[in-house]
């Protein structure tokens, strides 16, 4: 008897697996991925460190050796792994989960692509403020439950200059085109040289660039209940925003600040 896997038989009959999956690459199915690398990397906190490094690739060669039928008139003695620098990754897609450091309140946030298109690049903010790093299942959760703090048209500094650490690509999508198209933006502005302290609040469905005076005026307090702000906004206002929220306040309130 094999282990079973949600219904499925690892190590049973060659290809049971496979047939219980249509066909489809045991390797393709993210589930088996994500506890393959958990497996893997289980109480490593530092891939970078030599002794972590060694200690995966034993886990590897056990592994491969599980059943060493496979090797024939061979064995596997050692597994190595190949380490390099990475790359300045700067493009990102939908799906991609990336790690907020909040300087000010000292706390991580996070964020994922949940739409990239030409003209938007719209991130959800987990609703999720911890002192110590998630783990991608306690990443995974959160947004299975679709518990957003704040969704935004974010640009891209953060990730281009590596402050935001890329963490893992989440492969289901997390909000249909219908459920982005109901999305509530707020837009504050105040009433210019002549009257600075007069604000006018603007609610806008569905589409965070569009005109905002096509928007519904709408009060400070309605105001207050949305954070997701109007407009594409850069990394220094998506961390403000966030150290805002982090303190029981508004995005409304940020935009306002002094």
């Amino acid at each position: 008897m094999g282990i079973r896997w949600r219904g499925c038989i690892l190590g049973g009959k060659r290809g049971e697996y496979l047939e219980s999956t249509g066909g489809s690459s045991l390797f393709d199915n993210y589930e088996f991925k994500r506890n393959l690398g958990m497996y893997l990397t289980s109480g490593l906190s530092n891939l970078d460190l030599e002794e972590s490094i060694l200690e995966v690739e034993k886990r590897i060669t056990d592994a491969l050796n599980y059943d060493q039928r496979l090797w024939k008139e061979k064995e596997l003695s050692n597994v190595k792994l190949r380490v390099r620098a990475s790359k300045v990754n700067k493009t990102y897609r939908l799906g991609d989960v990336f790690q907020i450091y909040l300087r000010e309140s000292e706390l991580y946030a996070y964020g994922i692509v949940l739409k990239k298109t030409d003209s938007i690049d719209l991130f959800g903010y987990l609703q999720s403020f911890t002192k110590n790093e998630l783990s991608v299942l306690e990443l995974e959760n959160i947004i299975e439950k679709k518990k957003f703090c704040m969704i935004a048209d974010s640009g891209s500094s953060g990730i281009k200059s590596r402050e935001w650490k890329r963490v893992f690509h989440y492969e289901d999508i997390v909000l249909s085109e219908e459920e982005i198209n109901k999305i509530e933006y707020i837009d504050v502005e105040n009433g210019g040289v002549l009257r600075p302290n007069q604000w006018t609040y603007r609610k806008i469905i569905g589409d965070p660039s569009s005109g905002s005076w096509d928007g519904e005026v709408i009060s400070e307090t309605e105001a207050k209940a949305i954070q997701n702000p109007y407009g594409t906004s850069g990394q220094g206002w998506i961390e403000g925003y966030l150290e805002y929220l982090v303190l029981g306040k508004s995005v409304s309130e940020y935009k306002k600040r002094g």
